[in-house]
């Protein structure tokens, strides 16, 4: 016998109550079922979000490379510091066989021995053009990092003082309402990588918080452009307590509730975690 067949060997199926539609509710469907375009749709139809965009701050050490690399495969990093190699050593051969970098540093080196920022933009956006293409054109869906996004907001600013008609201040530095220029290069490129439906992970570093008595506050900021809040489907706190990895959620996509229990997750733990937590 079946856990669930009675003693009397007959299955009983419970069916579920049938929906009831008034007319009053008929009349409002047939009364909005009309064409709006080709570009509007029902929500019921938009299909689930097959890629996941996160922020993810901290100090030096804290795990953030390591963190990305548990990602979907392949996985690109986009490294501003040269560092990849010291976490990838640490992965599975399999694993590493699938990771790519991309040296910023290598491309800024110029003729007189220093870092040519803007050449360095120039071709970082132009190699990102012709991945993105031929991501899209392969069909592979995998994980791009951009570690760290802090590094690339400076060299922004750098690029920026390079660039025709932008006006600067006595400091030499651009207008403040100039910056508007780097703000729009950023999320251009952050667009890019969003039409490929590849994961996008931010690294970014981290800068303590102080109070109004001009005393340090436990409470960090990351050094980045406020705007990327609004395309990060999570911003994440990591903070490294001994040989535990805490996760403090800053802003989570799946609901209002921050205080999730995240220690020493890999990225399918914490896409978990944080559904079964929120209700996803």
């Amino acid at each position: 016998m079946k856990w669930d067949e009675p003693a009397g060997g007959e299955v009983v199926v419970d069916e579920p109550p049938k929906k009831v539609i008034t007319e009053a509710q008929r009349e409002h469907m047939d009364a909005v079922s009309f064409n709006f375009g080709k570009g509007i749709k029902p929500v019921t139809s938009i299909p689930a979000r097959q890629n996941t965009v996160m922020s993810l701050f901290g100090f030096g050490g804290s795990g953030k490379t390591y963190f990305s690399c548990t990602a979907p495969l392949p996985i690109i990093v986009i490294d501003t510091e040269d560092r990849l190699k010291l976490v990838t050593d640490q992965l599975p051969q399999d694993i590493q066989d699938q990771i790519f970098q991309f040296s910023m540093i290598e491309y800024g080196a110029s003729d007189t021995g220093e870092v040519d920022y803007s050449g360095m933009i120039e071709r970082f956006r132009t190699e990102i053009l012709d991945a993105a293409a031929e991501m899209t054109t392969q069909g592979i869906k995998g994980t791009i990092v951009i570690d760290s996004m802090s590094e690339i907001l400076d060299w922004y600013d750098l690029w920026l003082v390079k660039q025709k008609g932008v006006r600067l201040g006595e400091d030499g530095q651009p207008l403040p309402f100039e910056k508007k220029r780097t703000k729009n290069e950023i999320r251009r490129i952050l667009d890019i990588f969003r039409v490929t439906k590849w994961n996008i992970i931010m690294t970014f570093k981290e800068k303590q918080l102080w109070g109004d008595s001009g005393i340090p506050i436990d409470d960090y900021a990351p050094e980045w452009s406020k705007d990327l809040i609004y395309v990060s489907d999570f911003v994440v706190n990591i903070r490294r307590i001994g040989t535990r990895r805490e996760f403090r959620l800053i802003k989570n996509s799946y609901g209002n509730k921050l205080d999730i229990p995240l220690n020493n997750v890999d990225w399918n733990g914490f896409l978990k975690t944080v559904k079964e937590h929120s209700g996803g």
